[in-house]
C-alpha cells in the first residue's frame, strides 16, 4: 500500500470517528436536556476565536 492510499484510509477513518462522536454527543445532550438541563456544546476549534466564544457564552448564560 502506498503513502497516498494510507492517507486516504486514515482520513476516512477520521471522518467516521467524527460522525460517531457527533452522534454520541447528540444522544448525551438529548438525555441531559430531558432531565431539564440546558446544554451548550463548544468544539475545540471554536475556542481559538475568543470574541465569538465569549459572545456565545454570554448569550447562553443571558449576560
Amino acid at each position: 500500500m502506498d503513502d497516498l492510499s494510507r492517507e486516504v484510509i486514515t482520513e476516512i477513518a477520521n471522518f467516521k470517528k467524527f460522525d460517531r462522536n457527533v452522534e454520541r454527543d447528540r444522544g448525551n445532550s438529548e438525555a441531559i436536556e430531558a432531565r431539564g438541563w440546558r446544554v451548550l456544546t463548544i468544539w475545540e476549534c471554536e475556542t481559538s476565536a475568543l470574541d465569538g466564544l465569549e459572545k456565545r457564552l454570554r448569550q447562553f448564560f443571558g449576560l
